[in-house]
């Protein structure tokens, strides 16, 4: 490949996290006040939780603190605080 002066090209790394981590789709995160969260079903109603994040993985972004494994992450469109909320079991 020969390149000239003032091209430019889009480069893509990819990289392992360094520990095995929770990651969401970044659609799934919703903003209130500044703060970044995801809307997650507790108890069958809808809590606004903040977390943190960690690393970017194309559609998916890492979440170092907030969540726990078992977390069920609601879509957030439409969502309100204590909002009654059905978790639908998914096929797989």
């Amino acid at each position: 490949v020969s390149w000239g002066v003032g091209q430019r090209a889009g480069v893509v790394i990819q990289a392992e996290s360094p520990s095995p981590a929770i990651a969401i789709p970044q659609h799934f995160l919703a903003r209130d006040q500044g703060r970044v969260g995801v809307w997650v079903a507790h108890e069958g109603r809808a809590h606004w939780i903040p977390v943190s994040l960690g690393y970017s993985s194309g559609s998916d972004i890492e979440i170092t603190r907030g969540l726990a494994v078992g977390d069920e992450v609601l879509n957030p469109t439409g969502h309100f605080e204590y909002q009654p909320v059905a978790i639908k079991a998914s096929g797989g």
